[in-house]
């Protein structure tokens, strides 16, 4: 499955998502789960592909802002500070794997990658960055055990099961959180070693349990052959071509907010 696809999939289930927030359609939603990993995947798998990473953040980070206006309109209706598009998510989660590159081929410096990549997953909750800090750390880990890299050579079924991993833990965050909650607290008021008798575990949200549709993204991700999917010649359309999966964002978000809101 080559990135042309695997782009076109994830904008279709985007678009769905968006559409089912302001329809109530639960389905709609669901499926909608699928393209953020998509998403996280094709910008990690992004950064071994370009010449220049810097850029790249800044491309993202210039449509993060851009969209940032149009993302307020159209799920919130006015400017709101509470919540930040996507965009920064991936592009903070390109830093974070920027780091993490720069610092694991030197000598004992791969020793302080922690403290970058948790300073940024930590900006991401702080700056409430759409799926925040687990977004970022997924963009790390997909980037580490990206089972078509060349680090995977030998290797392969490992890293295709730490990809697996990573997924699952990323679906199922708001359900282990849940209960590890639970857990915790019933710990803490137990006075026995048989504390475990005491724990109760509450309903998990039903926003947890959609969440669990992410899992569906990692066949996709797992048939991605690391080809483009497409061959233009010419530099201009290769341009249009590249800019086309950026402008899909905020201009499918303004044309859902120009229906919703009139």
């Amino acid at each position: 499955m080559s990135a042309l696809i695997l782009k076109c999939i994830a904008c279709l289930t985007m678009l769905m998502d968006h559409i089912g927030y302001h329809t109530g359609i639960d389905w709609l939603r669901m499926v909608g789960r699928i393209s953020l990993p998509i998403f996280v995947y094709l910008t990690a798998s992004g950064y071994r592909k370009t010449s220049d990473p810097f850029r790249y953040i800044l491309r993202l980070l210039a449509f993060a802002l851009i969209s940032e206006p149009i993302y307020d309109y159209c799920f919130f209706s006015t400017r709101y500070n509470g919540a930040q598009n996507i965009m920064f998510t991936l592009a903070m989660g390109l830093m974070a794997i920027m780091f993490d590159d720069k610092l694991r081929g030197k000598k004992y410096a791969f020793l302080l990658i922690p403290i970058p990549v948790g300073f940024i997953m930590y900006l991401a909750d702080l700056m409430h960055a759409d799926y925040g800090m687990y977004g970022v750390l997924l963009a790390v880990l997909f980037y580490l055990f990206d089972p078509i890299s060349e680090e995977a050579r030998g290797r392969k079924p490992f890293f295709i099961a730490m990809t697996v991993i990573a997924g699952i833990l990323f679906a199922g965050r708001f359900i282990l959180l849940d209960y590890s909650t639970q857990a915790l607290k019933a710990l803490g008021e137990s006075a026995s070693i048989s504390f475990l008798s005491g724990i109760k575990l509450k309903p998990v949200s039903s926003w947890g349990k959609t969440q669990l549709w992410a899992i569906a993204a990692l066949p996709f991700i797992l048939l991605y052959n690391g080809e483009r999917g497409v061959n233009i010649k010419s530099p201009v359309l290769r341009k249009l071509y590249q800019y086309s999966f950026y402008l899909f964002y905020p201009l499918h978000l303004l044309i859902i907010a120009l229906i919703v809101r009139h």
